[in-house]
């Protein structure tokens, strides 16, 4: 924050390490596990705010273009900065798309939508919810693919009971 604020880091460049999930990487490899488990409780805090502060329509969660979207709504291309998106888990899939930034765990489709989800390692807990999970998906959309670093970047909504999950089958 303060290294940002103070011009010691480049905002652009931070922006790429943390949407890339360079952070990430360095993040595991240098940061001890006693804090890294004291940023995740943070983390953790921060989110339980921003869903009361969103429950209640307060601060940015009162405009308009910070409400989640569904992603069938999202047009190609229109997703190319970050976004909340409402979306209903499909298949596992092969990726499309060559990633030379972090090896992908898996790739998903999203029903209703030509973007594919790629979950990268270390998120590798997305590709196991079942078929129909609806979730709220916090994503850097270049075109149309969303990637998705860290599994706190996917809400869950709703999981499929295994009756539905029988009924598709």
């Amino acid at each position: 924050g303060f290294m940002r604020a103070d011009g010691e880091l480049d905002p652009d460049l931070l922006d790429l390490a943390m949407r890339s999930g360079v952070f990430d990487d360095y993040a595991l490899r240098e940061v001890s596990a006693s804090q890294r488990d004291l940023i995740f409780r943070e983390v953790d805090l921060l989110l339980d705010a921003e869903q009361s502060a969103r429950a209640a329509g307060q601060g940015l969660w009162s405009v308009a273009g910070y409400a989640p979207i569904d992603v069938q709504t999202l047009e190609d291309g229109e997703a190319a900065r970050f976004r909340l998106i409402h979306a209903i888990l499909g298949e596992v899939t092969q990726s499309t798309r060559i990633d030379n930034q972090r090896p992908l765990a898996c790739a998903r489709q999203l029903q209703g939508s030509p973007i594919q989800l790629q979950i990268r390692v270390g998120a590798e807990t997305v590709c196991n919810l079942p078929e129909g999970t609806e979730v709220e998906l916090r994503a850097f959309a270049p075109g149309n693919v969303l990637a998705i670093t860290h599994p706190q970047h996917v809400l869950v909504l709703d999981v499929p009971t295994q009756d539905q999950v029988a009924e598709r089958d």
